[in-house]
């Protein structure tokens, strides 16, 4: 089978939903697909006349330099890579599918004729106001059951397929006893869904409480100042520096007012940190209420302070949660993923 994934432009730096979109283009590569990658400089139908002019010097450029391929994943050498100007059937590869894997990209691949396949959306954040209508005549692939109930309630028809997680990548290397209580670890991100001033709020009320935190944040962007002088920071870690970041931490917290599904807290959970997070739709895939996690109202900092204040202070709760959290998260596996990502692709081929 030719599959097509189309990504929402270059891949400078990590991204979680392109790490997951990568990993599938590997594995399914690996089962004998053809695989190609369309990356372009630009996902709109049209642009204004000085933006098309700055583009075509950027694909230009960054095409001369190969800026524009992810170097930070190790992609197969049989994934094929194209960098195209924007997505049109001058770029496109024909093919049996070619997928949307973000929403802004789906009137352009609208667009395409059928040589390139037949259209498919592979959704890991759901925005209803951002979900384009005509989509909902191709086959829809959502990563969480929150997404599938809110797709359904908008008139498409999901089929979903959770995410794999690393389990060989990230695991706990330090146990548990040996962590300091205080030893938190987060995600920083500008983006305003991350919340990241809640996270940093939750944290002073923790420490105005005398609480002495260590605390970690890492991220793709070099230190901002929203990132306050009292935390360690460390720009574009490696995946195993992630494992070791996650493993000198006893909590994990997140912010976020919505997550597609909420990676980082799942590895920081296979790592043996303890879950500190807000209660959304991608954070209810894997975190049920005080069983594996202890969940706060997103956008309220005072009840986020207050489950961090909890698991510093009671470590059986942290190794009960964390022991429920990676038994529950012992069922995505990338091996189950691909198979059903396969064979979903493959019945959309031949509808």
């Amino acid at each position: 089978m030719k599959i097509t994934l189309v990504e929402p432009g270059a891949s400078t730096h990590p991204v979680g939903g392109s790490l997951v979109v990568f990993e599938y283009a590997n594995r399914l590569s690996a089962l004998g697909h053809d695989v190609t990658i369309l990356f372009p400089a630009s996902t709109r139908l049209r642009d204004p006349l000085r933006r098309r002019l700055k583009l075509w010097s950027r694909f230009r450029r960054w095409g001369r330099t190969g800026q524009w391929k992810p170097s930070w994943f190790a992609l197969s050498p049989k994934v094929k890579l194209v960098w195209a100007r924007r997505i049109n059937e001058r770029w496109a590869p024909d093919g049996d599918v070619i997928v949307a894997t973000v929403s802004e990209v789906i009137p352009a691949i609208e667009q395409l004729p059928t040589r390139c396949g037949r259209k498919v959306y592979f959704a890991q954040i759901w925005r209803p106001e951002l979900e384009p209508q005509t989509a909902k005549a191709w086959p829809l692939i959502v990563i969480a059951r929150a997404m599938e109930a809110a797709a359904r309630g908008q008139g498409f028809s999901p089929v979903y397929i959770p995410n794999g997680l690393e389990h060989e990548r990230f695991r706990i290397e330090t146990p548990l006893a040996k962590r300091d209580p205080a030893s938190i670890c987060l995600l920083f991100n500008r983006a305003p869904h991350k919340a990241f001033g809640d996270a940093v709020a939750a944290l002073e009320r923790v420490r105005a409480q005398g609480h002495a935190l260590d605390v970690t944040a890492f991220g793709i962007t070099e230190r901002l100042p929203e990132v306050p002088a009292w935390m360690a920071y460390e720009q574009l870690p490696s995946r195993d520096r992630l494992r070791e970041i996650y493993n000198g931490a006893a909590i994990f917290v997140s912010s976020s007012l919505n997550e597609g599904w909420g990676l980082p807290a799942c590895e920081a959970g296979l790592s043996g940190c303890a879950l500190a997070i807000t209660d959304n739709q991608g954070h209810r895939e894997f975190a049920e209420p005080e069983r594996t996690a202890l969940l706060s109202p997103p956008g309220d900092p005072d009840a986020l302070a207050a489950n961090i204040v909890r698991l510093i202070q009671d470590p059986a709760l942290r190794e009960r949660l964390n022991a429920e959290l990676r038994a529950g998260l012992a069922a995505f596996t990338w091996d189950h993923a691909v198979s059903e990502m396969a064979r979903t692709l493959e019945a959309a081929a031949g509808a």
